[in-house]
């Protein structure tokens, strides 16, 4: 049983294929998820805001689930939380 309330969230709804993306820096960071195949259009299937913060947080924590998955280890979850500069992974 999944305690931690932020993966339980993060694990209960669908997971849509993302294999293009679009980013666009300002004082936001924008990060568009596509989905493109074959000869369709690509179709967006999501968009987020990051601070520049998070959008780091966001990339070492995708750089550590794809080492991670590289080397054949399970990864249950990875969950942020920025909180005023508080980070935490958990597994």
């Amino acid at each position: 049983m999944i305690e931690n309330p932020e993966i339980k969230v993060a694990l209960s709804g669908p997971a849509v294929l993302a294999n293009r993306f679009v980013i666009t820096a300002g004082r936001i960071i924008r990060v568009a998820f596509l989905e493109t195949g074959g000869d369709t259009e690509p179709s967006l299937r999501t968009a987020v805001a990051l601070s520049p913060e998070n959008a780091r947080e966001l990339g070492e924590l995708l750089l550590a689930a794809a080492e991670k998955a590289q080397s054949s280890e399970a990864v249950e979850a990875s969950v942020a939380i920025a909180r005023g500069g508080d980070q935490a992974n958990r597994h």
